[in-house]
């Protein structure tokens, strides 16, 4: 799993173009899919896009982004761990997201 992750963040890190937008899309919507199903399944898919996004808001010293990044994956985390959550934090926390990694 780990070699997976560390592959797709390579690929993001090649091919930046594909990161803008069409990636923060992906995080946000797998993102959303775990906070409202938490299913793990979900969760897990969202992590590891989550991961691979914040490698390359690093790369690119997008600190802020990364930081809600390493947040939003704090936050799925919990939740595959069945710890009580707020879903309404949860999005906020996703909408913040949205807002900082906007133009990366």
């Amino acid at each position: 799993m780990l070699f997976a992750l560390l592959f797709t963040g390579v690929e993001i890190l090649k091919h930046p173009l594909k990161a803008q937008g069409s990636y923060l899309n992906q995080v946000s919507s797998l993102s959303a899919k775990c906070i409202h199903s938490r299913r793990v399944s979900s969760c897990k898919d969202a992590l590891r896009k989550a991961e691979s996004f914040q490698l390359y808001a690093s790369s690119k010293g997008r600190y802020s982004c990364q930081t809600r990044l390493l947040g939003l994956q704090a936050d799925l985390i919990m939740i595959i761990l069945n710890s009580p959550r707020s879903k309404a934090l949860s999005l906020t926390m996703l909408s913040d997201l949205q807002k900082t990694c906007k133009y990366l």
